[in-house]
């Protein structure tokens, strides 16, 4: 017996890693670390870590540290990234 895609209907064979739109999009970050929310945010305003480090006044390794969680952000991190990219510190919090 041949099992079907669950996709067939749409015309996409491709299953999807990250379902599309806004509440799917919230979920998804909702699950996110602090640093892959940072790593999210900067790349979506098109920085690279130097430029955001520039920016913050930290080194590019301190960001590349914060994106992958091996440093812990404190407040005052938190806010000078949050305003460097243009969102809310509280968007860069993980709850929980």
């Amino acid at each position: 017996m041949r099992l079907r895609s669950p996709y067939r209907h749409c015309g996409n064979t491709q299953k999807r890693s990250i379902p599309k739109g806004l509440l799917a999009l919230q979920f998804v970050l909702a699950h996110f670390t602090t640093g892959e929310k940072i790593r999210y945010y900067r790349k979506l305003r098109g920085l690279y870590q130097g430029e955001l480090g520039e920016k913050i006044g930290v080194s590019e390794g301190a960001i590349r540290h914060y994106e992958t969680d091996f440093r812990t952000l404190k407040q005052p991190q938190v806010q000078a990234i949050a305003e460097a990219l243009d969102i809310s510190p509280l968007a860069c919090w993980t709850s929980g």
